[in-house]
């Protein structure tokens, strides 16, 4: 499956108000999923991670995810390849035996919708609030309308403390455990 979307990142640190704005331009209650993402070095420019999740305490399922994107100020579309897979502990097993893991990034998401767009509240291990928006770009759609399709949002949420993110967790995890002390 081939997906194409426009990404906004955010650092929150109130996660209640966070909640209630994101509650206000919602199309309806949050699914809630817990994911593990397993990072893997491949060597290459691409990012590959494979997803292990429950979504509203159902059964774990996994995917395989690779991405490319551009790391820029402003919101940026990121290519992505995902397959879903059937047994998502023996491929991780598989893959580390292959590759070495960069990371590995467990987290919790409020998965919300608001039109063509997913928003999500998670809370990152060893990293804390976040919210995401994901402006899924249909057929023929452009990626300069896709940013603004995120801007009119991100006006709508009007949240207050959000400090924009230009990494990923799994960067994130990265620079926090440089910081840490030993």
């Amino acid at each position: 499956m081939e997906i194409r979307n426009v990404e906004i990142k955010l650092a929150i640190t109130d996660a209640g108000a966070g909640r209630a704005s994101i509650q206000s331009v919602a199309d309806g209650p949050p699914s809630i999923l817990h994911q593990a993402d397993t990072y893997f070095d491949t060597g290459g420019s691409s990012l590959l991670k494979l997803r292990r999740e429950s979504v509203d305490g159902g059964a774990w399922r996994a995917s395989l995810i690779s991405y490319q994107r551009t790391l820029a100020d402003a919101p940026e579309p990121s290519d992505i390849r995902l397959v879903q897979v059937e047994d998502g502990d023996g491929l991780v097993d598989l893959l580390s035996h292959a590759l070495p893991v960069l990371a590995i990034v467990r987290k919790t998401r409020e998965l919300y919708f608001s039109g063509q767009t997913r928003i999500h509240l998670d809370d990152v291990e060893r990293l804390g609030p976040f919210v995401e928006l994901e402006v899924v770009l249909v057929e023929n759609q452009s990626e300069a309308d896709g940013r603004r399709v995120a801007d009119r949002l991100l006006e709508r949420l009007a949240l207050c403390d959000a400090k924009p993110q230009r990494a990923s967790y799994r960067d994130l995890l990265g620079a926090h455990a440089r910081a840490a002390p030993a």
